[in-house]
């Protein structure tokens, strides 16, 4: 499986790839407003997204991507758990949120399960 990484900060990028390689997956990293140029070059089976750094930029990307037609079917969204409107919003946009908290405890199971729906 291919995963690409929208926003995050070294830390994340480091549990996200050390995730991926225990489920035998690839993380390609993207700064935002790399989504779409991402999408376009190559194919991904899950996108993953830091909400809290990237708000309603990275939303927009979101939408943006997906009017065109790229985004995969997993759309994986984290964000701080005090921001209950961050988490409608990415709902809002097809990005299914999950608290920052249970993302980071749920993402080994998750990608090893293969199931990230």
């Amino acid at each position: 499986d291919k995963i690409l990484v929208v926003g995050g900060d070294l830390r994340a990028h480091q549990r996200i790839r050390s995730s991926a390689e225990v489920a035998d997956a690839e993380a390609q990293f993207v700064p935002f407003g790399g989504l779409v140029a991402a999408l376009e070059k190559d194919s991904f089976d899950t996108v993953i997204v830091d909400l809290d750094d990237g708000r309603d930029a990275v939303l927009r990307e979101v939408r943006d991507a997906g009017s065109k037609g790229l985004l995969p079917e997993a759309v994986l969204g984290y964000y701080s758990h005090v921001d209950i409107a961050l988490g409608k919003m990415a709902e809002g946009a097809g990005v299914k949120p999950f608290r920052r908290g249970h993302f980071w405890s749920s993402l080994p199971s998750l990608l090893t399960e293969g199931r990230l729906l």
